[in-house]
Parts: C-alpha cells; structure tokens; sequence
C-alpha cells in the first residue's frame, strides 16, 4: 500500500475545490439569467402580448368587425385627420384627431369598460394610441396592425 506525500493530496483537493466552486458559480449563472428572462419577459411585455392589447391583421380585424358589428359596446375609434376621415372609413368610425392638441384629454373622456377598435392610416399613429390606452387603463382595445393602407389593400369594404 503506496501513501502520497501530503503536498500532492493538498494540492489534488485545492483542484477539487476549484472545480466545485466554478461549477456552483455556473449553474448559479445560469439560474439568474433564466430568472431575469422571465422578469424581463414579464415587464417588457410588448402591447401585443397584453391580453387586453391585441394586434390584429386586416382579415383578423374584418371577421372580428363583422362579429361585434350589433354589440353596443364595441367602438371603431378613427385617429385619422377629418380629412383622412372623410376621405374613406371603416363603417361605424368615430373619428378622434390624434393631432388634435386635447386628443389625450378626449382619449380620458372615453369610457374604459367598453371594448374598441382603434385605426389609423398605417398604424403607426394607433400603436402610440394603444400605450396612451393602456396607461389611461382601458379595459381592451383591438388594433388594426397596418391601418386602413392595409385594410384596403385586402380589398375590405370601406364607408365613402
């Protein structure tokens, strides 16, 4: 029976204790990023990901229109330009200006338990809306994703 000095078998533990160290040191890593992905997941949320938000392509939004079309609740909110307004519309619009200086102070006037609509020219216009919408805690807003460029694109009917 061989016996090994005492320096090789200090020297074979100090590794061992290295070895441990930097594999708790990964899996701890490892646990905190898959932590911060689900935090991060939960708070940078996109609109989309919102229940109450949701995006919806322009065949989504006709079949979605045509389904609430008799429902009271459900408003189609236009935040086009009058002029962009009347040039053509989606039946059933309610226009409200988004360049218009009280277009938040009338955005707050909105009542937050119905169900709406919202529509701009390309939807750039209705995507900064669904933020104004969300911080203004309206209960749920449906947004046409490509506006009415999109709509009429896919040959949907519009109100002259």
């Amino acid at each position: 029976y061989k016996q090994f000095p005492l320096t090789l078998v200090m020297k074979n533990h100090s590794n061992t204790r290295q070895y441990l160290l930097f594999f708790a040191l990964v899996i701890i890593g490892v646990i905190a990023i898959l932590v911060w992905q689900s935090v991060a997941k939960q708070k940078g949320a996109s609109l989309s990901a919102d229940a109450r938000f949701v995006n919806l392509t322009p065949r989504e939004a006709y079949a979605l229109l045509q389904e609430r079309k008799r429902d009271a609740d459900f408003v189609i909110l236009d935040i086009r330009t009058p002029a962009e307004f009347q040039s053509a519309r989606l039946a059933g619009a309610v226009n409200l200006d988004y360049y218009a200086p009280n277009f938040r102070a009338e955005m707050a006037k909105l009542a937050k338990d119905k169900t709406y609509f919202v529509y701009c020219r390309t939807g750039n216009r209705s995507s900064n809306t669904l933020r104004l919408m969300r911080d203004l805690n309206f209960r749920q807003v449906y947004h046409l994703t490509r506006g009415i460029v999109g709509w009429t694109q896919e040959k949907l009917p519009v109100a002259p």
